[in-house]
């Protein structure tokens, strides 16, 4: 009888917990959640769609884990998206307590630039050894973070300890010491580095790190060396370097045996890509707006078969005659602004769904050939094609169309855009 009652008082317990994060007052759920500590898995097991109130306490996610998001300023910390920034002391009774229930591990993501206040929050949860032990730091976007790690080595080593639990780090406004073996060779767990817009001097300490399947160093002052030391990691799987002008060709990444996702746009002076055909996992890869040989582009293009998304704007591509045995699985193609003579060879993509013509030389019957060759397209976008004039009568007869878009002045009449409406197409006319 005792256990039932027990049983009863606990699914009451629970359900009035919830009634009160639903109802309209933020104290009381506030005052509910900080003397209730028994509250607090009924209270994060609350979706937030379901909070009226307490939008700014902890996640329970479906894995089990608890979840907690922590913006700081000089204001304070604003907690999971609140309006309202709390006391770093506060926000790290609130980490302690959450941790304290023992059931859970807490996986922690911080945004500060502000570094001395983060020092601040992280040597406050430290001081509850205990509390440490079930805490992850799964995502920290800050600056100054080689300076950190360095004064964590002199005074804490338990804060030290938990920077060491990072899975994901953003560095803003970097510097030479951020990026030294000294600051990133205590990183053991860390699986993604971004880097926007920094200063690297180097990316040598990174080939320590084991676990890093992820580089963004986009708009950063990376060098040809640096792309010779990310071929030889072997584990990686996303590179993004976009506008890093520094970069000339992609020959280190040869064979590479896990890249999957590869996006160099915007890089002025890259030339040489043909070494890519032979990266046999490459799924992503975006060449957009660089000035690779049209020669090196048709040869790499005949061995991306495998790629699922290809994006080539404003690049020049000689005459492209596709290999029949190839068996094409790209979905997504944008050539918008390619310089190109014949657009016929798109018809061997058999399963292409997105396609982008954008500002191109494209003639009707190419444009005809195309809607009638691929049977899966559901888009395409043919705007500001100079060429082009069409009634579009050709895109009635493609089954899986959804999407369309094409300018006024390539357009003979309205009428078969007025059919194409009728069926549910979406229809943009610029």
């Amino acid at each position: 009888m005792a256990s039932r009652c027990k049983a009863g008082g606990c699914a009451w317990f629970t359900c009035l917990t919830r009634g009160i994060v639903q109802q309209s007052s933020e104290d009381a759920a506030l005052v509910w959640y900080a003397t209730h500590p028994d509250a607090a898995g009924a209270v994060m097991a609350t979706l937030p769609s379901a909070r009226n109130v307490g939008g700014r306490f902890p996640l329970l996610q479906e894995d089990g884990n608890i979840a907690v998001k922590a913006r700081i300023n000089r204001g304070g910390v604003f907690l999971n998206g609140g309006l309202k920034a709390e006391p770093l002391h506060a926000v790290a009774a609130q980490l302690k307590l959450v941790a304290a229930l023992g059931k859970h591990s807490v996986h922690i993501s911080i945004d500060s630039t502000y570094a001395r206040a983060l020092e601040e929050l992280l040597t406050s949860i430290q001081r509850d050894p205990k509390s440490l032990s079930t805490m992850l730091l799964c995502r920290l976007r800050t600056a100054e973070f080689g300076k950190l790690v360095n004064r964590c080595k002199l005074l804490s080593r338990s804060v030290l300890n938990l920077l060491c639990t990072v899975e994901h780090l953003e560095l803003e406004n970097s510097c030479a010491v951020d990026l030294s073996p000294n600051s990133l060779g205590e990183l053991v767990r860390l699986q993604s580095f971004h880097i926007p817009y920094g200063k690297v001097f180097s990316l040598l300490s990174l080939q320590q790190i084991k676990t890093l399947v992820d580089i963004d160093v986009s708009m950063a002052s990376i060098t040809q060396r640096d792309i010779i030391l990310i071929g030889k990691m072997m584990q990686l799987r996303r590179l993004v370097i976009d506008g890093c002008t520094g970069v000339t060709s992609l020959t280190p990444l040869h064979g590479h045996p896990t890249l999957c996702h590869i996006s160099a746009m915007g890089c002025a002076n890259l030339r040489l890509v043909g070494s890519l055909e032979t990266i046999t996992t490459l799924r992503y890869l975006n060449l957009s707006h660089t000035v690779v040989c049209p020669i090196d582009l048709r040869g790499c293009l005949k061995g991306l078969g495998v790629v699922r998304e290809l994006l080539l704007d404003k690049l020049t591509l000689r005459e492209m005659r596709c290999a029949a045995y190839v068996r094409w699985q790209t979905q997504r193609l944008s050539l918008r602004g390619m310089r190109c003579a014949d657009f016929t060879w798109i018809t061997a993509l058999v399963q292409l769904r997105d396609l982008s013509l954008d500002e191109t030389r494209l003639f009707e019957k190419e444009l005809v050939l195309l809607c009638t060759e691929l049977p899966y397209l559901s888009r395409i976008s043919v705007t500001r094609c100079a060429s082009l004039l069409t009634t579009l009568e050709c895109a009635l007869d493609v089954r899986y169309i959804m999407e369309i878009a094409i300018s006024r002045t390539s357009l003979w009449s309205q009428s078969v855009l007025e059919e194409l409406r009728r069926r549910g197409v979406i229809c943009y006319v610029v």
